[in-house]
């Protein structure tokens, strides 16, 4: 426990902090913002691979902490998510009750990071100074260290993706094929004659339902490839006449079939050959409408065993596959073998 001072005594060879005490459950910390050039003197970490024993950190990832640093600098970024630490005994950690402060040594080792290790050292690798929010735990054994980092990464829950994509959409900070993939997703979702309409679900990941990113990584490739030089409207018609046959001559195999393109595996299989299947219909008719994207499918009809459509597996790649091969499969007539 942290020695308790009754007045204020400056020392060249400490910092000292305003704190805040808190008593939560079994554990003791403080509460403080601290200069990130304190991070840099006083804070480590340690590794499984530097010391299969006692360390409990994953190995460090430099380009993350670049990023950091740069969103520091560059973009006068805010990172608001507290630094866990916990006082080693080099800290010499004191709590002046009076001042309601803490100082502790400059000693390279002073604190062990808990949670939070690329946030520091991109702290460390940023140009700009600036205060870090931080919860310095103290008195604890490196049994009850290693504890905590795993009651932390188990008990907080990452934010979806979906719901990242659509904070980014909201904050117009997408890259170009980003926003390629949201503006298709928003005609999907609210034109009326969508295939999609009532199965996407915007922010979070529900049953039975797309989700943005299930979405846009299954439509990027045809809109930089077929479609690359065709505006949203259009895309959005190519795509819906494509998923709209697909889902015809599904049902007319077996009207079991007729919602099967909203099974994940089956909606980025189908995607998935749609710049091969866009190529065929434009040789064969040049026009991407719902009866020529019909008459390129059909032929899954009779290639094509309704019982591979009920069980697709966990691969849509491979799904993809038996699907194509069906679709450019070949049955040769006997009444076009003729002897010249």
């Amino acid at each position: 426990m942290a020695t308790k001072l009754k007045s204020k005594i400056k020392d060249a060879n400490k910092y000292s902090l305003a704190t805040i005490l808190v008593t939560q459950g079994k554990y003791r910390y403080y509460i403080a913002s601290m200069p990130s050039e304190y991070l840099k003197d006083t804070c480590f970490t340690v590794t499984r691979d530097e010391d299969p024993l006692e360390g409990f950190q994953r190995r460090l990832d430099e380009n993350r902490a670049k990023e950091i640093a740069e969103y520091i600098d560059v973009e006068n970024g805010s990172i608001p998510t507290a630094i866990i630490l916990s006082a080693q005994e080099e800290a010499q950690l004191e709590h002046n009750t009076r001042s309601k402060t803490i100082s502790f040594s400059k000693k390279g080792k002073s604190f062990l990071v808990i949670d939070g290790q690329h946030r520091v050292w991109g702290f460390m690798k940023a140009i700009s100074s600036v205060r870090v929010p931080v919860v310095i735990f103290e008195g604890l054994s490196r049994i009850e260290e290693a504890q905590l980092f795993i009651d932390i990464n188990t008990t907080q829950q990452k934010v979806p993706d979906a719901l990242l994509l659509d904070v980014k959409r909201l904050l117009q900070n997408e890259t170009e094929d980003e926003k390629r993939c949201s503006d298709l997703f928003e005609q999907f979702f609210t034109t009326k004659g969508s295939i999609l309409k009532g199965h996407l679900v915007r922010a979070e990941t529900q049953s039975g339902k797309i989700s943005r990113k299930l979405f846009n990584s299954s439509v990027k490739e045809v809109l930089n490839n077929r479609l690359g030089e065709v505006d949203i409207d259009k895309s959005y018609i190519a795509i819906n006449n494509y998923l709209r046959a697909f889902n015809e001559v599904f049902k007319e195999i077996d009207e079991g079939l007729k919602n099967h393109i909203y099974r994940p595996v089956v909606f980025q299989g189908i995607l998935n050959i749609s710049s091969n299947v866009i190529g065929k219909t434009i040789e064969k008719h040049n026009k991407l409408t719902y009866d020529a994207f019909y008459d390129i499918i059909k032929p899954l009809k009779t290639n094509i065993s309704k019982s591979k459509l009920q069980r697709p597996g966990g691969s849509y790649r491979k799904f993809s596959e038996q699907v194509y091969e069906a679709l450019t499969r070949v049955h040769v007539q006997a009444n076009i073998i003729v002897e010249e």
